[in-house]
């Protein structure tokens, strides 16, 4: 389906970046958010989807006319000091699959440097402890839980 105005270019492109969320599992109940910005949710997808812990808010914008500076700003006042903006831009006669993202540079290296690290990492003492002594782990567990 051919987009004929600019509220459908924008749905089209909000529906795809929560189809993409839901089929890479960060969230499988993401949606568009009907009304985006007027209401509670802020941001134009309605997901559970953290970055670095915090709540991404979603903007997408498919227009013609790139305005960066502006939806950066709109982006980052959706966010309400809370959430991570997340700036979605699918560029002029691009498909919606070369969509670019737009986010901090610190948030970027942050995530590059969790990706690099092993994904095993060694029990604390405390932890090695408890799995040293199990029987005395669940004694504690079960005073903690009474």
């Amino acid at each position: 389906m051919l987009p004929h105005n600019a509220i459908q270019k924008g749905r089209l492109l909000e529906n795809y970046v929560a189809q993409e969320i839901r089929k890479k599992r960060s969230d499988t109940q993401a949606m568009r958010q009907i009304g985006s910005g007027s209401g509670i949710w802020k941001g134009d997808i309605n997901s559970k989807m953290k970055i670095l812990n915090r709540q991404a808010v979603i903007e997408c914008k498919n227009q013609k006319v790139v305005k960066f500076q502006e939806w950066w700003i709109q982006t980052e006042k959706q966010c309400l000091g809370y959430g991570e903006p997340v700036l979605v831009i699918k560029l002029h006669n691009a498909p919606l699959e070369a969509s670019k993202v737009v986010i901090y540079l610190d948030t970027f290296l942050e995530l590059a440097k969790r990706a690099s690290e092993p994904k095993k990492k060694e029990p604390d003492n405390e932890l090695k402890w408890k799995l040293n002594n199990p029987e005395k782990a669940v004694k504690d567990l079960q005073r903690e839980l009474k």
